[in-house]
């Protein structure tokens, strides 16, 4: 009994001796929540008045307001969680929790200023993608002729697609997502939405041919289908059993696209003919 109730003293005497610990990063997150409330807050205010107004005005601001993002918001929900996370940096010391338990917090914690930074460059990464496509599309479309407007707005969005890409591999490297699955699915899926852009613009310019307007369905199809193969190959490329499966898949949609390209070429050849 007399043990029992040393062990009890002891344990009685460490809580009280860790309430000044637990006080302490109490204060301190408490501190972390009100500070980046407030910056939060003047940080919304600051990005809706000096960029979010001016942006709006552009197309990709209006698409951005289209799709309910709010750039302020965004801006300031991250400031305002970015000074949160350094408050739980100063108070994980404080608290002294000690050997595995603190690592893992430690290594939780850390992370999470990266995971910030990454959602922070993809958000505004994009918008800036977007407004320096449009400047460079604007620019190659007044060095053309009005009938290669087509040829503009191709390079404009593959230039889009590329930057895109750069963007989020920016991104997903500052949040150390990176490896060797994420790499082919980013270059995969470029694939497909250059696929997307060639066969839109393609099939555009194929339309205002009275006599090939009949022929842009499959045209499109075409393209979509090709590109789509070649990205699927790229997204399983590390995967040998996927690859085998994607490139039998694509053989027979190629025989199968040729057996209904017959009847198309015959009739074209009879439309020139006549």
């Amino acid at each position: 009994m007399a043990t029992l109730g040393d062990q009890l003293s002891q344990v009685a005497s460490d809580i009280i001796g860790y309430i000044p610990n637990l006080l302490g990063a109490i204060i301190i997150l408490a501190a972390g929540y009100f500070i980046g409330d407030i910056a939060g807050k003047a940080v919304n205010r600051i990005v809706d008045r000096l960029l979010e107004k001016p942006i709006e005005k552009t197309e990709i601001g209006r698409r951005y307001k289209e799709a309910g993002l709010d750039l302020s918001d965004i801006t300031g929900a991250i400031v305002k969680a970015f000074v949160f996370v350094l408050a739980l940096m100063l108070a994980l010391p404080v608290l002294n929790i000690g050997g595995r338990p603190e690592q893992v917090l430690a290594s939780i914690i850390y992370y999470l200023p990266k995971l910030l930074g990454g959602i922070l460059i993809i958000v505004y990464g994009l918008l800036l993608v977007g407004l320096l496509a449009d400047f460079i599309g604007a620019g190659i479309l007044a060095g053309l002729s009005g009938s290669n407007e087509f040829v503009a707005n191709l390079i404009k969005n593959t230039v889009h697609i590329g930057m895109i890409a750069v963007v989020i591999t920016i991104a997903l490297d500052l949040m150390q997502l990176r490896g060797e699955l994420v790499y082919p699915l980013i270059l995969g899926f470029i694939i497909i939405g250059l696929g997307i852009v060639v066969g839109n613009t393609i099939i555009e310019s194929l339309e205002r041919e009275p006599s090939f307007r009949d022929f842009s369905p499959y045209a499109k199809f075409m393209v979509y289908i090709v590109f789509i193969m070649v990205g699927l190959a790229a997204i399983f490329s590390n995967f040998p059993g996927t690859s085998r499966v994607v490139n039998t898949l694509s053989l027979g949609v190629a025989l199968a696209f040729a057996i209904m390209l017959i009847p198309l070429v015959y009739r074209l050849a009879k439309q020139l003919s006549s």
